[in-house]
C-alpha cells in the first residue's frame, strides 16, 4: 500500500512537473530544426500582395555596407550577416554578379537586444531590428522599405550567427522572394549550369 502511495505521488510529480520540460525539449527542437524566425513590417512604397513580378525588372542584386544605428551591436553579427545574407539570396537562385538593371539591399540595424537573465527565465528571446531599403542602383529611388526583424525564442537560437540568419531570412525569404519572379530563376539556374556531355 505504502508503495503504490509512492508511485502515485511520483507519477502525479512527473505528470505536474514534467509537461513543461517536454514542452521545452519540443520547442527547442523545432527551433533547431526550423531556425529562426523573420518578420518584414514593410513601410515605403507598397507592392499588390503576391505580385511576383513587382521586381522582375532587376537582373542583378548587390548588398550595401551593413551601416549600424545601434551603437552596442555586437562585432560577431556584424561579421555574420553579409554572409548569412548572400547565403540566403543563393539558396533562393536571386542573381548576384550579373550584367543589368541591379537592386542593391541597403541595411540599417536599429536595435539589437540579446538576452537577460530576466528574460533566460520567462523564455529567451532576442532580437535583431533594422531598416531595410531597397534601392533602384542607376537612380537612386526607392522602390520598397520595411522594419526586418530576425528572432529567437529558444536557448537553442542565442548569438549573433542566429539573429544574422534570422534578419536574412527576413529580407530574403519573406520579402523580395515573394516579389521576384520564380521562373526568371529557374532560367538562369539553366543557364548558368553545366551542360551534363
Amino acid at each position: 500500500m505504502k508503495r503504490s502511495m509512492v508511485l502515485a505521488a511520483l507519477l502525479a510529480g512527473v505528470l505536474l512537473f514534467g509537461q513543461g520540460c517536454v514542452g521545452r525539449l519540443v520547442s527547442e527542437g523545432m527551433e533547431k530544426g526550423l531556425g529562426p524566425t523573420g518578420i518584414v513590417l514593410p513601410t515605403g512604397p507598397r507592392w499588390s500582395e503576391g505580385d511576383s513580378q513587382y521586381l522582375a525588372l532587376y537582373r542583378n542584386f548587390e548588398v550595401a555596407p551593413l551601416r549600424c544605428e545601434f551603437a552596442d551591436t555586437p562585432v560577431a553579427f556584424t561579421e555574420y550577416f553579409p554572409g548569412k545574407l548572400r547565403d540566403q539570396m543563393l539558396s533562393k537562385g536571386l542573381p548576384m554578379g550579373q550584367p543589368g538593371k541591379t537592386l542593391v539591399i541597403d541595411v540599417d540595424i536599429l536595435a539589437y537586444q540579446p538576452v537577460s537573465s530576466y528574460h533566460k527565465a520567462l523564455g529567451p528571446v532576442e532580437e535583431v531590428v533594422a531598416r531595410v531599403t531597397l534601392k533602384d542602383k542607376a537612380g537612386g529611388q526607392v522602390v520598397g522599405s520595411a522594419i526586418c526583424i530576425g528572432r529567437t525564442y529558444q536557448s537553442v537560437g542565442l548569438g549573433p550567427k542566429w539573429k544574422a540568419w534570422g534578419l536574412a531570412r527576413a529580407i530574403v525569404d519573406k520579402w523580395i522572394d515573394e516579389y521576384y519572379p520564380k521562373e526568371t530563376r529557374h532560367e538562369r539556374e539553366e543557364q548558368a549550369a553545366p551542360s551534363e556531355e
